[in-house]
């Protein structure tokens, strides 16, 4: 009678922690960022303009170079890394942090296939 016992114990005792462990916090949990993009980026509309206004006058000549679709889509996630100073220089060089909207529309247009619209 006592093994009879100390087995059913030790089984409710397994399914207390079981079920425990399994229970997850969604705020543990953030949604993907595929979610906080609702929207297509265009490159042309959205990405170009402001990489032309804040990258280009530095990155016309020197490394790494940037001046197009190609060299942008090369170098995105590099270019995420420097905007945000994720173990990067933070870009722009000397110059105010790029809008934190605009790092979050960079990042979808990333997500979404670096699409060349």
């Amino acid at each position: 009678m006592t093994k009879y016992l100390f087995f059913v114990l030790f089984l409710v005792g397994v399914g207390i922690v079981a079920c425990t462990k399994d229970k997850v916090n969604p705020a543990d949990n953030p949604p993907p960022i595929s979610s906080a993009c609702p929207d297509t980026i265009s490159f042309a509309n959205d990405v170009l303009p402001v990489i032309q206004s804040k990258c280009f006058s530095c990155h016309s000549g020197t490394s790494p170079v940037i001046q197009d679709y190609a060299t942008i889509n090369n170098n995105a996630s590099i270019m995420l890394k420097a905007m945000r100073g994720d173990g990067a220089q933070l870009m722009p060089q000397g110059g105010p942090p790029l809008d934190t909207a605009f790092i979050q529309q960079f990042n979808c247009w990333i997500q979404q296939g670096k699409q060349n619209n």
